[in-house]
């Protein structure tokens, strides 16, 4: 029996920010403008996509307008943000739909907003339609989620890039999201077949009963490489690989798979890879959505605040979840745009790390 890591040019392949169809080989695009990039991508590549001229212009014309509307945030009072944050988000998930799927005849947004009683955000609540934006999003996705209403309250806690300000906030919560410290893709060829894997570590002190329990289904503990030091899991689904397969035939392979793998492992973007494993627990509260579904939507709802009832929005910054909401807003315009970019190129694009 040979186990040994997948490697793509002499480089180790793991965990990936796209989602759909990663470019494997490609090495890590360096840039602090992500808008500027993904322009000269969408230029170069049009063919590529299947995209005529109208919709080469129509899609840079979305992402130009993203731009602008990112660019005018940090101006605002963080009452008012929401407004642009969202007109951003969404010319940004237009664009990849224009250039990765298909963008719906219709249009409109794909969701509504609506609340009961005081502002809390268990009483903020968003309806997901039939067809829109978001939808065509989640399709995109291959989101399995089926519930089509939401609190703001649980979809925050289904967001890594806030956990923090959500437990402090929310002290009785569980803890969701669970740090990764590497990851890998394995390959096993034996008498018993020639089948991958993906393998993540984490902390030696999460190797107990109680946390195994609340992994995912879809892991299990590898046991044959757990050591004293740390904890590995791994995928119980397979890849199956067939005998001769070329790097781009098995690089193929582990795309179908990757996408399903990253149902529960997020990342928080920045100048560091930093990879989290989503448990199972307080099954109630899972949405099985991908973080730029979720960011969408929860800011989608937000917008409609600032605009509408705008004292409703100030109650709730003012209140005990003012600041897990202040995070959000600050944060996730950055990380739906290094997401969208990523689904876009294929590519993780990453800022410079600055050093003192």
């Amino acid at each position: 029996m040979t186990t040994k890591s997948i490697k793509v040019k002499s480089k180790e392949i793991g965990l990936h920010k796209t989602i759909y169809n990663p470019d494997w080989g490609a090495k890590t695009v360096i840039t602090d403008d992500y808008f500027a990039y993904v322009e000269l991508y969408i230029k170069r590549y049009a063919k590529l996509f299947g995209l005529n001229q109208k919709d080469k212009e129509y899609a840079l014309s979305c992402w130009n307008q993203s731009r602008e509307f990112y660019n005018g945030i940090e101006c605002l009072s963080i009452l008012s943000r929401p407004l642009l944050a969202y007109y951003s988000i969404l010319n940004a998930a237009k664009t990849l739909l224009i250039c990765k799927h298909k963008l719906p005849e219709n249009e409109h947004h794909g969701l509504s907003g609506l609340y009961e009683g005081d502002a809390y955000l268990s009483n903020e609540y968003i309806k997901v339609k039939g067809s829109g934006i978001l939808p065509s999003m989640s399709i995109y996705f291959g989101e399995r989620e089926t519930r089509e209403q939401f609190t703001i309250k649980n979809l925050l806690y289904n967001l890594p890039y806030v956990q923090r300000a959500y437990n402090l906030s929310y002290r009785s919560s569980t803890e969701l999201f669970i740090p990764i410290e590497k990851s890998c893709y394995m390959h096993k060829k034996d008498s018993h077949g020639n089948e991958g894997w993906l393998n993540i570590t984490l902390n030696k002190r999460y190797d107990n009963q109680t946390f195994l329990k609340k992994i995912p289904s879809t892991f299990e503990k590898n046991t044959a490489e757990t050591s004293a030091s740390k904890l590995i899991l791994r995928t119980k689904n397979r890849i199956n690989f067939k005998n001769g397969e070329d790097i781009a035939k098995q690089c193929q392979r582990i795309s179908a798979k990757h996408r399903r793998y990253r149902e529960n492992l997020f990342y928080i973007a920045g100048n560091q890879r930093l990879w989290y494993l989503k448990r199972n627990v307080e099954s109630e509260k899972i949405i099985n959505m991908y973080s730029p579904t979720i960011t969408f939507a929860i800011m989608h709802r937000l917008s409609e605040l600032s605009r509408y009832p705008p004292e409703r929005l100030q109650h709730i910054l003012d209140s005990q979840m003012g600041w897990v909401v202040s995070e959000f807003i600050k944060l996730a315009p950055y990380q739906f745009i290094d997401e969208i970019s990523a689904e876009i190129t294929g590519k993780e694009i990453m800022p410079p790390m600055i050093r003192s």
